[in-house]
């Protein structure tokens, strides 16, 4: 699950400028309509925040997608044109977080939810890196910064759904959330087979300038500066591929380069920038 900052995104303006017909919808779950929330406005500022990508799974969905009520319009008809409760997703995993395991239920109304189980890439009270991260197999672990309980409750279910391990009934897995975490596995190996293509000095020059950066300078000898051009190709090449939020299962690939690289995703990208400054790479 990929963190996102929806202030990036300006709130589309069809949801600034609700009509007051549209406004009546909100109080009214059979008017609720796809053609306000679902909006091309809304389709275009999700793809700037998410791309082509569900926010939950991070599989690829191109033009094919749900636009997505976090908190579901069936039980918070007043959210139902709210910007920050929309998302983008996959209709598999739209459909299975609306079934009971991610439900919250009133105690004294079984049949009135209260909230999801599931963690907000999008939040603006929580930081989900501070709840959630993954190893180098692709599976989600829980981390233990984040303290507020409710929240890590609600990253338990989404770890469990993601690693495919969360069921519909007592014997009844998500099955797209079993594909999707082997999908993730071979895409993370993909990964792995990629970087051995490289020579180990490539990657050892690119830790040695992380390690210098501020001071870096543009080699002059021509071996050496051989040497940060196929590195900063190799980086380039690895974060296209692989690491940009475009790419599909990017946030769990990214957790894998400390492993693989000794570099964070952060550095990586300090390193493309500073070799594209000293040698003016265009």
């Amino acid at each position: 699950m990929l963190k996102v900052d929806r202030s990036s995104v300006p709130t589309p303006v069809n949801l600034e400028n609700l009509t007051e017909e549209q406004k009546s919808h909100l109080i009214d779950y059979n008017k609720i309509s796809h053609n306000v929330y679902g909006h091309n406005n809304v389709k275009s500022a999700l793809k700037k925040l998410y791309g082509d990508k569900c926010y939950i799974c991070e599989c690829k969905v191109g033009d094919s997608y749900d636009v997505e009520h976090f908190l579901p319009k069936k039980h918070f008809l007043h959210l139902a044109y709210t910007w920050s409760n929309l998302h983008k997703a996959c209709t598999q995993c739209n459909l299975a977080k609306e079934s009971n395991p991610f439900l919250v239920k009133d105690i004294t109304d079984s049949k009135k939810v209260i909230d999801i189980l599931l963690l907000d890439p999008s939040a603006i009270s929580y930081n989900i890196y501070d709840y959630i991260s993954s190893d180098i197999n692709g599976k989600v672990i829980l981390k233990s910064i984040g303290t507020d309980p409710s929240i890590k409750e609600k990253a338990q279910v989404t770890a469990e759904y993601l690693n495919g391990e969360l069921k519909k009934s007592k014997n009844t897995p998500f099955q797209h959330a079993i594909n999707v975490f082997l999908e993730r596995k071979d895409r993370i190996l993909s990964f792995e087979r990629t970087l051995v293509t490289f020579s180990p000095e490539v990657k050892e020059n690119a830790i040695k300038i992380n390690s210098t950066l501020t001071s870096y300078c543009a080699q002059q000898n021509d071996s050496l500066k051989q040497l940060d051009i196929e590195t900063y190709n190799f980086l380039t090449n690895i974060e296209m591929l692989y690491l940009n939020k475009d790419a599909e299962y990017c946030s769990f690939i990214r957790n894998c380069t400390i492993n693989s690289l000794s570099l964070t995703y952060e550095s990586i990208l300090a390193v493309i920038a500073k070799l594209r400054t000293i040698y003016s790479i265009s």
